[in-house]
């Protein structure tokens, strides 16, 4: 289980169009533990189920991570711009964020 989360978070962030680099850097710092590192994956899990809920568009899905928005949190970036601090708190806040619209 804990590898196929691993194996999915990737795979969402490759969609999103992560390098490898990236990837590294928000999901797999050889500064976090294991536990760190499920944790991270859970919440990009629960990020690409939640676009799932907001888009029918597979197009819109992938994209939404990579587009600017401009609300009061963003402030004109994108999600993955975001996120590729690499800081939890910033994967915390953003998956928060991208939850709160899933349930409008």
């Amino acid at each position: 289980m804990e590898r196929d989360d691993l194996t999915l978070a990737t795979a969402a962030l490759k969609r999103w169009g992560a390098d490898k680099w990236l990837i590294h850097k928000i999901l797999a710092s050889n500064s976090f533990k294991s536990e760190e590192k499920l944790f991270r994956a859970s919440l990009l899990i629960s990020i690409n189920s939640d676009l799932e809920k907001i888009f029918s568009n597979s197009r819109n899905r992938q994209d939404f991570m990579t587009m600017k928005n401009d609300n009061d949190y963003f402030k004109g970036r994108s999600p993955l711009e975001i996120i590729s601090d690499g800081s939890l708190s910033s994967l915390e806040e953003c998956a928060k964020r991208i939850k709160f619209l899933s349930m409008l």
